[in-house]
């Protein structure tokens, strides 16, 4: 259990540098992109990371991009996981579910709700 537990803290901690360093090397381009980097491993370390530099002073509008990125990445790989681990037969279930989560998403940052 205490494997698990520093497990999480190194992923969030290791989201919240990367991160952190993208965007003081690339600006609000470099945040997204590590937001997305870190979202292909773990979309809640990343998250957690923007959350973090929200309280810290980052834009709302630059984290809630940086959250889309991050959870688009994360889809993606997850889908490529699901198809290659087993074929298009489970796949299919996989990548219509996380469509599915992403075109809410996508809805609501149109609304502007998020």
């Amino acid at each position: 259990m205490l494997f698990r537990f520093l497990m999480v803290a190194l992923l969030i901690g290791g989201a919240t540098v990367l991160v952190d360093r993208a965007s003081q090397a690339l600006g609000s381009a470099g945040l997204i992109g590590g937001a997305a980097l870190a979202g292909v491993v773990d979309v809640h370390a990343s998250i957690a990371a923007l959350g973090a530099l929200v309280a810290g002073g980052l834009s709302a509008e630059t984290a809630r991009w940086a959250v889309w990125a991050a959870l688009l990445a994360n889809s993606v790989s997850r889908c490529l996981v699901a198809v290659g681990s087993g074929g298009w037969a489970f796949g299919r279930w996989v990548v219509g579910g996380l469509a599915g989560q992403l075109l809410a998403a996508a809805l609501v940052l149109a609304l502007g709700l998020g």
